[in-house]
């Protein structure tokens, strides 16, 4: 799977099932919960924020359950969690930091569905701005190595070590130079920051060895002014035998 241009589309994986329900004389439809309202997961998240904005969070993205009851959230420590961040969507949120603070946070959410509870946990990495003025940032890449197991995914940000300059009036950009050969990789983002943009590797059914991607950023875009001002880098992948 080659991937083009600017990264802000979401990736969800979403298992639907199909059931066949048999009801007895004296049982009601609506007394019969279907197994995919209740056979659902909940993965912890881990979002790196800003202290100096609000930052959203959309806990749903990497869970399988999109239709349920009721979801609830606790309150972090350091900040504050409140609903419709978007305006236009509920299921989203917005996460205030204290002003000034460092550090972690974290808050748990609980989804009911068809009766059935289950709680996740999400983590905050609350950083300062790296740069104050943009004007001053460098945009610098570094090398990642990822490893993962024969018929397993395996998940990496890309982005963590690297530093990403955002110019005023410019919309940078990423491209794709060399797909994995053994394998497929996919993105699975949270809308917020480059640091949350998961890149997910799926190997080839039974391939055992070493696979790469290549990829490039465009601080300054991919117009005619920028496409010379771009930092390349790979990720070297290791898939091995269980």
């Amino acid at each position: 799977m080659k991937i083009e241009s600017v990264l802000r589309k979401a990736f969800a994986v979403v298992t639907a099932g199909t059931f066949l329900a048999l009801w007895g004389c004296e049982q009601m439809e609506e007394d019969v919960v279907p197994v995919t309202f209740t056979n659902f997961k909940l993965n912890d998240d881990l979002l790196y924020v800003y202290n100096t904005k609000d930052s959203r969070v959309y806990s749903a993205v990497n869970d399988t359950v999109e239709i349920y009851d009721k979801i609830t959230y606790s309150q972090p420590v350091h900040g504050e969690l409140y609903p419709n961040y978007a305006n236009d969507n509920e299921k989203i949120m917005g996460y205030k930091p204290e002003p000034g603070y460092v550090g972690l946070d974290s808050a748990t959410y609980e989804i009911c569905s068809g009766g059935v509870c289950k709680i996740a946990k999400i983590k905050f990495v609350v950083e300062a701005p790296p740069f104050s003025d943009l004007y001053m940032c460098q945009t610098k890449l570094v090398a990642d190595t990822l490893i993962v197991k024969k018929n397993s995914k395996g998940e990496i940000r890309i982005f963590l070590n690297d530093i990403i300059c955002f110019y005023p009036n410019s919309n940078w950009a990423f491209k794709t130079i060399v797909s994995p050969a053994n394998g497929i990789m996919d993105i699975m983002n949270y809308w917020e920051g480059v640091k949350n943009e998961v890149f997910i590797y799926r190997p080839n059914r039974n391939f055992v060895g070493e696979d790469i991607f290549t990829y490039r950023v465009y601080p300054r875009g991919q117009d005619e002014l920028g496409s010379t001002d771009y930092e390349e880098v790979s990720v070297k992948i290791i898939v091995e035998d269980k």
